[in-house]
């Protein structure tokens, strides 16, 4: 019907319209990888093992799958795209890359010196060499910077980036280098190691929950501004490449920071759907492979490609959306898990967490067992939890030390740990997080101090009240049945 049409057509203008702002989600993509890959190099700095744990584990999640898409891609240009030329020209018709530079990723060093994108399925390319040249610098920064001088050293980066975007826009020719390199978007992850760095510190965590109005309300404005600029800019306008990048990369921190303090908001709810975490589990397959299922569908579908610009390019775009989503859940159940999954982490995290666990062990066992439900005698945290360091030669060592036998937790059984996990968020955030230790043997002795003269006594005077309610309890309901 004309009215059913002229609906559609309209929905289809807002899609449009909302794609020309989707680049923008590369940015969200930079800030969570600064923020996990940042939580786990502060997590693990003082790790023996600290190199040798990051660089393995990030080679096993970004190779195995690069070089699985390196091969179908190679495939498509020797045996499908020199028959369907005309179909897919919209990919083709760009000046092609050398090889060695998607195997080096240094593939955004040429896209800024030709000012272009090259091979329109292989684009996307330039995020992941980005953030493989930043895992270059990362782990060093944060190894070897003070804690107190960090910060400072964080928010340098942020606008040096600024600055140098700013400067770039007098040399003419320059836009695809002002978006694509490194020193130019590394304020998008270091915006992320810094949102890492600040909620591992009790004060500013504390900070957050006091005043989540606030944040809130600096969420809804950011987010105000990336509509109104949806209508007004484009991606590589003067406002977008300068100060654009920032808003952007801070409205996705705030986001972030509401989700893990506000986490029964409405954005937190949306955060921990399953199909949302789905798609985040799958989101490596899926980035590198969803350009080219599209234009392969569109191609052998539609007979041409390029953007949506009708309701059938827009069903076989839903098509091949699906398709891709397809590919990268067979991609991590059958390739990328397994890999991970196999990695040797008890012989990396042992090292760094059993000595810490050994610790906790003998500061507690004098007196925690009078504060903490007892298995076997030993602490119930300890060996009720599946964590490799549980498992790990030490641990197990110890455990036969105190005569207990290893119980190892049920998988995804909430109850279990439940007893346990009051007692870790306690340590994390009363000491570990607020106590910036110099070495291991400072970390020892405040985590000891703290269970023996903090925790141990609240817990003795909580149970001491708990006990003597229930007594006052029990003797009030006999005096009531009585009478």
């Amino acid at each position: 019907m004309p009215g059913e049409s002229k609906y559609l057509t309209h929905v289809l203008g807002l899609l449009i319209r909302a794609k020309s702002f989707a680049w923008s989600g590369v940015d969200l993509f930079l800030v969570l990888s600064g923020f996990l890959i940042g939580g786990k190099l502060l997590e693990t700095q003082s790790s023996p093992d600290y190199y040798k744990m990051f660089y393995t584990r990030r080679a096993r999640r970004i190779l195995p799958v690069y070089l699985l898409f390196l091969g179908f891609t190679t495939f498509c240009y020797v045996f499908i795209y020199p028959s369907h030329r005309l179909a897919m020209s919209w990919s083709l018709d760009h000046p092609a890359l050398p090889w060695y530079l998607y195997l080096t990723f240094t593939a955004n060093f040429w896209m800024a010196y030709h000012n272009t994108f090259g091979a329109w399925q292989l684009s996307v390319l330039w995020s992941l060499a980005v953030e493989e040249q930043f895992y270059l610098i990362a782990p060093f920064l944060i190894r070897f910077a003070r804690a107190a001088l960090l910060p400072r050293v964080l928010v340098t980066g942020i606008l040096s980036a600024l600055l140098l975007r700013c400067s770039l826009q007098f040399v003419n020719g320059h836009a695809v280098a002002v978006y694509v390199l490194l020193p130019c978007r590394i304020d998008a992850l270091i915006w992320g190691i810094l949102a890492a760095y600040l909620v591992r510190k009790h004060e500013a965590w504390n900070f957050l929950v006091d005043h989540r109005k606030g944040l809130w309300g600096l969420f809804y404005v950011l987010g105000m501004g990336i509509c109104l600029a949806s209508f007004l800019t484009t991606m590589h306008s003067v406002t977008t490449e300068t100060i654009g990048y920032d808003w952007l990369d801070v409205f996705y921190v705030a986001a972030l920071a509401l989700v893990l303090v506000d986490q029964q908001s409405w954005l937190g709810n949306l955060a921990r759907l399953p199909w949302l975490t789905g798609l985040g589990m799958i989101s490596y397959g899926l980035y590198l492979f969803h350009y080219t299922i599209y234009d392969l569908s569109m191609g052998y579908l539609l007979g041409h490609s390029g953007p949506v610009r009708s309701l059938a390019d827009l069903g076989v775009a839903l098509f091949a959306i699906a398709l891709a989503i397809g590919l990268a859940t067979l991609s991590w159940h059958f390739l990328e898990k397994p890999i991970l999954s196999g990695e040797l982490s008890v012989q990396v995290f042992s090292t760094h967490s059993a000595h810490l666990l050994k610790t906790l062990w003998q500061k507690a066992t004098n007196n925690e067992r009078a504060c903490v439900p007892q298995y076997g005698g030993l602490l119930g945290f300890a060996i009720e939890d599946r964590g490799v360091q549980y498992a790990s030669n030490d641990c197990a060592g110890l455990s036969h030390t105190f005569a207990n036998a290893i119980s190892m937790s049920r998988k995804w059984n909430p109850y279990d740990n439940a007893m346990a996990e009051p007692f870790m968020k306690t340590l994390r955030a009363e000491e570990v997080y607020p106590g910036d230790y110099r070495d291991p043997a400072e970390a020892d002795a405040s985590i000891g101090r703290f269970l023996e003269q903090a925790y141990n006594q609240k817990q003795i005077a909580l149970r001491a009240a708990q006990t003597a309610a229930a007594r006052s309890f029990a003797t009030a309901s006999a005096t009531q049945q009585c009478a």
